[in-house]
């Protein structure tokens, strides 16, 4: 697997519509728009790598860098296929999270110079663990308004060491197929959230901004 080694390299962008892709996520995505699909035909040739940034607003079909997010995931193409309407649908790893340093626009795609986030905290074992007992017990409140998310999901994320990997699963659980611009803004501010410092006391209110959210979103439906 290519590692990115220097910020003078240049990645081809991927804006994403309604979805934001975390490290150590794989998740199939349709792709339809030909910049995009340029850039990961650019991306195939070279190391197979694209820079995944969510859209600020999902309804622009055409973004433009003052649409873009300045954080997003260095994600590897695992697979992509060219489906009989046009679209293509390609199998994303995320790797890493990633800052953009500059924005440039190459052959009609986006492309962006990008720096690794090192993603460090500063807790001993038990704080650690405290922490991530916490977290789980919110997220399980999260878990009993959505109906979507299987139980065992609690026991694959009790099994999780890492803090930092525990933190995204969880956030990837909460905004994987949700249609709204307030939930990428969201996601997106993790995102940026958990590359500053890895820490479960950051966890603990976004998972209530989603509860919340989803107990609005069952009152509107009554």
């Amino acid at each position: 697997m290519t590692k990115l080694t220097s910020n003078q390299t240049l990645i081809p962008v991927l804006p994403l519509r309604d979805v934001v892709v975390y490290p150590n996520m794989v998740i199939p995505l349709f792709v339809g728009r030909d910049k995009s699909i340029d850039a990961l035909n650019n991306a195939i040739k070279e190391n197979g790598q694209v820079l995944l940034v969510a859209q600020k607003e999902a309804d622009i079909d055409s973004p433009e860098i003052a649409d873009l997010y300045e954080m997003g995931t260095l994600a590897n193409v695992l697979q992509m296929l060219k489906l009989p309407d046009g679209t293509v649908k390609v199998l994303m790893e995320g790797e890493e999270r990633s800052r953009v340093v500059e924005f440039q626009k190459n052959d009609g795609f986006l492309c962006a110079q990008v720096d690794e986030v090192e993603e460090t905290y500063n807790l001993d074992e038990h704080e650690k663990d405290v922490l991530e007992r916490t977290a789980l017990s919110s997220f399980e409140n999260y878990v009993k308004l959505n109906n979507k998310i299987p139980a065992e999901v609690l026991s694959a994320l009790s099994e999780i060491d890492d803090p930092s990997r525990l933190a995204d699963t969880m956030a990837a659980h909460m905004t994987l197929k949700q249609r709204s611009a307030f939930v990428c803004a969201l996601s997106s501010r993790w995102i940026k959230i958990n590359a500053n410092i890895i820490s479960m006391n950051k966890l603990k209110p976004f998972i209530k901004n989603w509860v919340k959210w989803m107990r609005l979103q069952q009152k509107l439906m009554i």
